[in-house]
C-alpha cells in the first residue's frame, strides 16, 4: 500500500491531463518556494547563527543548528500556504483521478456526500487538534539531522494520510468515528504512506510540489480500497488479496516480526550488541577525531566557516556508514543467513531451506556475488555516495538509487535456496522492479541512522526473508492455474 506515493508520482507524470489542471499552482507553489528558500536562507541564517553562539553554543553546532532551523522555518512556511491556497486544487485532482479509475458516480453523487457540518468537525478534529498539537510537539526533532526526520514523519505520518483522504472520506460520507476505524483497519498502510509523503514534502524548494503527486497516490489509495470493498461484496470476495501493494511494507513488517518473536532475539544478541558498540564507537571515534580536521581543511579550501562545520559534521556521518556497512558485509551475513532460515521455516517453507540438493552451487553463488556485491553495489556506491553530503534530499537520493541493489543482496540467500542463476535473479527482480527498489530504500535509509543503523540490518533481514515467502506464495497460487491451463490445452502436447 506504501508504494502509492511512487505511484502518485509515476500517475501524474504519465498523464498530462493533469499538468494542465494544475499548471497554475504549480508555477504559484515553485515560485513560493523558491523565495522561502531564498529569503529564509539570506535573512535568517546568519542571525540565528550569531544568536545561537551568544547564547553559549559552539560555533560549529551553531551554525548546524541554524541550518537546520531554516530548513524547518521553510517546511512551515508551505505548510501554511499548502492549508490556505492548494486544498481546492487538490480536491480536482482527486477527483479527476477517482473519475478515471471508474468511479464517476461516487463523485456525482452529491446526494451521499457528507454534510458542511460533518466535514467540518471532522477537518477540525484532524488538521488542527490531531496535526496542529503533534506538529507543535514533535516540530523540534527536525533539529536532529536524517533520523529526527525520519521520526518526525513516522509519528505525523498517519495524520497527514488521513488529511489526505479527508475529501475521499467527505465522498463517503463517514462521520469521525467511521473515519477513525477505517483508518485503524489499515492502519501500516495510512502510516507508511503518510510518512513518504511527509518527506517528500520536507524537501526545501521543491516539497510543495510534491502535495499534487501525493494527491493523486493519495486517490490510487482511495480507489484500490473502493475495489475491495466491490470485491468483497461481489462474488469474487472470497479471492485471497494480492500482495503485491503491500511489498514495501516488508521493512516495517520485518522490525515488527523481530520485536515479537523473542527467539530471534537469542539468535541475534551477540552480533546486535557488538554490532551496537561497533556503530557507536564509529561515530564518536569519528566525530572527535576526524570532524575538526576535515573542518580545517573545508575552511583553507575556501568553504565558509559554518558550512564547513556542517559538511564536516556529514562527512562523519558519511563514513561512519562506510565503515559499519564495510563492518556487516565481512562480520554478519552468516547471522544473517541464520535469521532468514528461521523465519522462512516460521512461514511453513522448511523443505526449500532443508532441501539442499537444489540449493545453488558454490560456484553459481560467487558469480552472482561478484556481479551484484562488487561490481554493481560497488560501484553504485563510489559514485552516489558523495550525495549524503547533501542533508535529507541527498540522503533520500542515495537510499533510491542503490535500493534494488540493497534488496538484492538482501535476497542472495534466498536465491541460492533456490538455485537462480544471476539471469533468473535479475528476471525476478525485474518483475517485482518497484517493490525490490522501495524494499531496499527503505532498509538503507534506516541503515544510514549514525551509531544503530547496522542494528537494522537484523530487522531487514527478517523483513528480506517476509518478502521471499510472500514471493513463494504467489509462485504457488499461481502453479495451479498453469496446470490447468496445460490439461485444459489439447494443443499443447503437440506443440
Amino acid at each position: 500500500m506504501s508504494t502509492y506515493v511512487v505511484q502518485g508520482l509515476a500517475y501524474f507524470v504519465s498523464h498530462p491531463r493533469l499538468w494542465l489542471t494544475t499548471l497554475c499552482p504549480i508555477l504559484l507553489t515553485l515560485v513560493v518556494a523558491i523565495v522561502s528558500v531564498v529569503v529564509l536562507f539570506s535573512v535568517a541564517l546568519y542571525p540565528q547563527a550569531e544568536g545561537l553562539e551568544d547564547a553559549g553554543v559552539a560555533s560549529w553546532l551553531s551554525w548546524l543548528l541554524a541550518v537546520m532551523l531554516v530548513l524547518v522555518e521553510i517546511f512551515l512556511v508551505t505548510l501554511i500556504y499548502n492549508l490556505v491556497v492548494l486544498g481546492c486544487y487538490q480536491d480536482k485532482i482527486f477527483e479527476q483521478v477517482m473519475i478515471n479509475r471508474g468511479f464517476q458516480e461516487l463523485i456525482e453523487n452529491e446526494e451521499r456526500h457528507a454534510g458542511c457540518a460533518r466535514v467540518c468537525r471532522a477537518c477540525c478534529r484532524v488538521s488542527v487538534f490531531l496535526r496542529l498539537i503533534l506538529l507543535v510537539l514533535t516540530l523540534p526533532l527536525n533539529l536532529i539531522p536524517i533520523l529526527g526526520s525520519i521520526v518526525y514523519a513516522w509519528l505525523n505520518g498517519t495524520i497527514l494520510a488521513w488529511e489526505y483522504h479527508l475529501y475521499y472520506f467527505e465522498l463517503k460520507n463517514y462521520s469521525y468515528g467511521q473515519q477513525r476505524a477505517v483508518i485503524k483497519e489499515h492502519k501500516v498502510q495510512y502510516s507508511s504512506f503518510g510518512m513518504q509523503a511527509l518527506l517528500l514534502e520536507m524537501i526545501p524548494g521543491v516539497g510543495s510540489l510534491f502535495v499534487f503527486t501525493n494527491t493523486v497516490g493519495a486517490a490510487l489509495f482511495a480507489a484500490h480500497m473502493e475495489e475491495e470493498s466491490q470485491a468483497r461484496e461481489g462474488p469474487q470476495g472470497g479471492q485471497p488479496k494480492d500482495d503485491a501493494g503491500n511489498m514495501s511494507t516488508f521493512v516495517a513488517q520485518g522490525l515488527a516480526y523481530f520485536l515479537s518473536h523473542p527467539p530471534l532475539w537469542r539468535l541475534t544478541l551477540c552480533p546486535v550488541l557488538l554490532t551496537i558498540v561497533v556503530g557507536m564507537t564509529c561515530v564518536v571515534v569519528l566525530l572527535a577525531a576526524a570532524m575538526y580536521p576535515q573542518e580545517q581543511g573545508l575552511s583553507d579550501a575556501g568553504v565558509p566557516e559554518g558550512l564547513a562545520w556542517v559538511l564536516a559534521i556529514m562527512l562523519c556521518l558519511v563514513e561512519s556508514f562506510v565503515i559499519t556497512m564495510v563492518y556487516s558485509l565481512i562480520c554478519l551475513a552468516c547471522y544473517q543467513d541464520k535469521i532468514f532460515e528461521f523465519v522462512m521455516r516460521q512461514q511453513g517453507f522448511e523443505e526449500l531451506v532443508a532441501d539442499k540438493r537444489k540449493h545453488a552451487t558454490c560456484i553459481r553463488l560467487c558469480t552472482s556475488c561478484c556481479r551484484v556485491s562488487v561490481l554493481l553495489r560497488l560501484g553504485l556506491v563510489v559514485v552516489s555516495v558523495p550525495l549524503n553530503v547533501i542533508p535529507i534530499v541527498g540522503n533520500a537520493t542515495y537510499a533510491w538509487l542503490n535500493g534494488k541493489i540493497v534488496a538484492w543482496e538482501y535476497h542472495f540467500f534466498y536465491f541460492e535456496l533456490k538455485n537462480l542463476s544471476f539471469a533468473q535473479q535479475e528476471a525476478l527482480i525485474k518483475e517485482r522492479d518497484l517493490q525490490y527498489t522501495l524494499f531496499g530504500m527503505q532498509a538503507l535509509l534506516l541503515e544510514m541512522i549514525p551509531g544503530v543503523g547496522a542494528v537494522f540490518m537484523f530487522t531487514n533481514t527478517v523483513g528480506a526473508a517476509l518478502f521471499a515467502a510472500s514471493i513463494e506464495r504467489e509462485e504457488a497460487a499461481k502453479r495451479p492455474m498453469q496446470e490447468d491451463e496445460a490439461v485444459t490445452d489439447p494443443y499443447r502436447s503437440l506443440v
